[in-house]
This record gives C-alpha cells, structure tokens and sequence, in this order.
C-alpha cells in the first residue's frame, strides 16, 4: 500500500515506453510472461525486456516469471535478480494437495499479502546472537513471529535443526502477525 506502482502501456522493450515508465530511477521491475505467446516465446520477450530494462537501469532489481526450464540461466545470464516459475510452483502446489488435502488453500492463504500473517526476512538481533534454534524460538515466538528457514550468502536452509547457531550476517525466513519487521 505505500509503495508506487506503475502499468505502462507500449513496447516494453523499447526505449521511449521505458522511459515513460521512468526506468532510470526505477528501484524494482517486475516482468510478467506474456499469456499469449508459446512458452518458449513468452521467456524470450521476458529476457528481451530484462536486457533493456537493465540497459538503461543496471541497478534496478529485476523479477522475472520464466516459464520453462531452459531459460532459467538465460535470464540469471540477462541480470534478474529473481526468477519465478509459475509453472514449477503451481505444479509443487498441486502435489502438495494430492499428499494432504486442503494444502492450496492454506498455501495461497499465507501467500496473500492482505492476509495478518506475512513471509518476512528479518535480521539477526545482536542478543540473538550464538543462540540455538531452540533457544531462538521462544524469543521469535514471544514476538508472534515463527521461524521457517534462515538465509545465509544467498542459500537458505529450511527447518533448520535445533541445535543450528544464529549467527550475524544471517537472515531468518519467518511468518510474521507483522509486516514492517
């Protein structure tokens, strides 16, 4: 709700519709697949409007959906920050219904935004510090926060175990009552 968000319509790849988006100070960029074209053809527009985005941006964070497997590297290759697979993830959603009924509905329930709980990445507090998983969890707990992963140099370890050290530098994958923390 307090972040500024703007649809442009034209040619994305173009420069003159980029700059009507006012690309050079953009800080995020989210680019969708395109519904209408094969997926191979979807993921290559993607890339195509990556490299211009990050042409005139180089600092602009970039989330991109990719629709096949191949691509992947592509576009990590074209500079996204971040690549969502729709297909992937809607296919793990529904082998997760299959295994226990129900689950798709309590997953997109998490997933909403304008739900009371949110998927946050905080920071380790400096008395958090060399505590345990289990130590930790009381503190997170008392903060109507609880504890799904943590995330060090960009690989992240879910249901970390409980004897696991938190340790600065760290960032712990939590669902939140609130979302500025």
């Amino acid at each position: 709700p307090d972040n500024n968000v703007n649809f442009i319509h034209g040619k994305p790849y173009h420069d003159e519709t980029l700059k009507k988006a006012n690309i050079k100070v953009a800080d995020m960029v989210l680019i969708t697949a395109d519904q209408h074209k094969t997926e191979t053809e979807a993921d290559m527009s993607t890339i195509l409007i990556l490299i211009a985005v990050k042409g005139m941006n180089p600092n602009t964070y970039c989330i991109v959906e990719i629709l096949t497997e191949d691509n992947v590297l592509n576009a990590k290759r074209a500079g996204a920050n971040e690549i969502i697979q729709a297909n992937t993830q809607t296919g793990y959603v529904m082998m997760n219904s299959l295994l226990a009924n129900g689950m798709s509905e309590t997953l997109l329930l998490l997933l909403d935004r304008f739900n009371k709980n949110h998927f946050l990445y905080i920071g380790v507090k400096p008395e958090w510090e060399g505590l345990t998983i289990t130590e930790l969890n009381p503190h997170l707990l008392s903060e109507r926060k609880i504890l799904i992963g943590i995330q060090f140099n960009h690989e992240t370890i879910i249901n970390p175990p409980p004897e696991f050290q938190v340790i600065a530098g760290k960032r712990l994958f939590v669902i939140s009552a609130d979302q500025s923390t």
